[in-house]
């Protein structure tokens, strides 16, 4: 189930009777929750009201044509996740709010309305929208982690990283300026998982993002410079005697002390509310507090906008799933698989 389902079904569900539906209202939920952008919440407000005065679109030869792709001919989009089960018109199992055409969930018609996050790839790349954005990923802010808790990695993501670090510690582990650690690559990983909410393309997911930066870092660790001349921001999880090594007196870092400043890179602690810059940064920092890992991402803005619908405060709501997890009144919208 993707997580636009898991929201829809926090809100109602695609089932639920449609004088109990209020599109609108959910849609303002999704854009509260730093998942549908204003531009979209515009195109799909005016939908409605075209819809409204003159009818749903058709695909005959009169009026406006709505271009209904079936699931058949649609499976490449559908694979990415450019399909009606993730627009906010569907209406399961065969229904839409603004066409006529009997629709199906891996469908495709011009006018689909696709919250962020629902697209996990396509041929062209943007950056994330300014409002869900959130700061600080390069690394964290001093103190931010203090009293925290060490963050959790999925099991497939920590096997990924352990793999690399043999890999890269085979050929290169002898020279010290050259040498990495496990935990060294989960700290690049965090920022990288971090700013996928700041620089994110549609053609990458989250893990892919995060990916792409070990792989950064990697290449800079061996090769002592990096592919991108403007890429310096981990330059303080490098070995001291690596060149471009931020940590200037390598005299005055012991293993120890390096050990130590890579595990601060690795832990969280919740901030207040107010100190979030948007829904995005509180529901990521969440995530990692949970220790479910970032797939847990999808079940965490779900129930904040269970919150909003419920007129509860969607933070302490969300917050009360990352913390409680099983035992919180929103348990059902944990993943099933794996944990």
């Amino acid at each position: 189930m993707s997580y636009l389902d898991q929201v829809i079904n926090a809100s109602g569900g695609h089932s639920a009777p449609l004088e109990n539906l209020d599109e609108k209202e959910i849609r303002a939920s999704l854009e509260a929750a730093g998942m549908l952008v204003p531009e979209e919440q515009d195109l799909a407000d005016a939908l409605l009201e075209i819809v409204e005065k003159h009818g749903k679109f058709n695909d005959d030869n009169t009026g406006v044509w709505a271009g209904y792709t079936s699931a058949k001919e649609n499976t490449e989009n559908a694979e990415i996740g450019v399909k009606c089960g993730n627009c906010i018109f569907w209406q399961a199992p065969n229904g839409c709010s603004i066409i006529v055409a009997e629709t199906e969930e891996g469908g495709l018609c011009r006018f689909a309305v696709l919250p962020d996050g629902t697209v996990t790839a396509t041929a062209g790349s943007k950056p994330a929208p300014k409002k869900d954005q959130i700061k600080g990923s390069s690394k964290n802010p001093s103190g931010s982690a203090s009293g925290g808790k060490s963050i959790t990695f999925s099991k497939k993501v920590e096997a990924s990283l352990q793999e690399k670090a043999d890999k890269h510690n085979e050929k290169y582990g002898d020279t010290a300026s050259k040498k990495t650690s496990l935990k060294t690559l989960k700290a690049v990983y965090r920022r990288g998982a971090g700013a996928f909410s700041t620089s994110h393309r549609p053609d990458q997911n989250r893990n892919s993002w995060a990916m792409a930066r070990v792989n950064a870092f990697l290449h800079l660790l061996r090769t002592g410079k990096p592919k991108n001349s403007k890429y310096t921001t981990d330059n303080d999880l490098l070995p001291a005697s690596h060149p471009r090594s931020s940590k200037k007196d390598a005299s005055a870092l012991t293993a120890s002390s390096y050990d130590s400043y890579i595990d601060s890179q690795l832990e969280i602690a919740l901030l207040g509310k107010d100190q979030y810059v948007s829904a995005e940064h509180a529901i990521h920092s969440l995530a990692e507090y949970s220790g479910m890992g970032y797939d847990i991402i999808p079940s965490i803005r779900a129930a904040w906008v269970r919150g909003l619908k419920a007129g509860d405060d969607p933070y302490e709501r969300a917050s009360l799933l990352a913390t409680q997890l099983h035992s919180s009144p929103d348990s059902d919208l944990l993943p099933k698989e794996g944990f």
